[in-house]
């Protein structure tokens, strides 16, 4: 018998057989949003508890805001500060095409409920982007009110004003991601 060292543990070579000698860990994998991740997205709305009830907004707890960037950070997003590279608008996310792209949030003075939900508007297009296997940006089922969809007639900037109010869900769900 030949004791190899090898990936995985110690290999022991029985004849021509190779075994284990210690039990493969099964690999414990995050959710991940790509293609089919929208149409799986309900039922994760479902796993997560949809705070859609105004329990966690940015109101109550701005501070998710800053839970929010981490996760951005993990992911593997840049945020700067300075100009944002839409006219008139104080947050903005700039998709890449296969990687994670870069958010630029304005250093105007604003209230801490106005930067989280400015920061939650820009990583629902984070969720976005990573939902098309970051090549694009489409909605991700979540749903818009209708006054945001009239407001707003790109479907996943709707989408993105209508729980830019949601912080605890969007940290939820961008928890689930796995950095690309």
């Amino acid at each position: 018998m030949v004791i190899t060292p090898g990936p995985g543990g110690i290999r022991r070579q029985s004849g021509h057989l190779w075994q284990r000698s210690q039990p493969r860990r099964q690999r414990q994998h995050p959710v991940q949003l790509n293609y089919w991740g929208a149409l799986l997205l309900p039922l994760l709305l479902l796993q997560t508890g949809n705070s859609s009830n105004g329990s966690t907004d940015c109101n109550s707890a701005p501070q998710l805001a800053d839970r929010l960037l981490g996760e951005a950070t993990r992911l593997g997003i840049q945020v700067f500060q300075g100009p944002a590279e839409l006219a008139g608008k104080d947050a903005s996310y700039r998709a890449l095409h296969g990687r994670p792209g870069t958010i630029t949030l304005s250093p105007r003075p604003m209230g801490p409920a106005t930067r989280c939900q400015l920061i939650t508007h820009e990583m629902i297009h984070v969720l976005q982007h990573f939902s098309r296997g970051l090549k694009g940006v489409d909605p991700i089922g979540l749903g818009s009110n209708p006054q945001e969809s009239l407001s707003h007639p790109e479907p996943q900037e709707a989408e993105a004003y209508s729980h830019q109010n949601k912080p605890l869900l969007i940290l939820q769900l961008l928890q689930r991601l796995r950095r690309p």
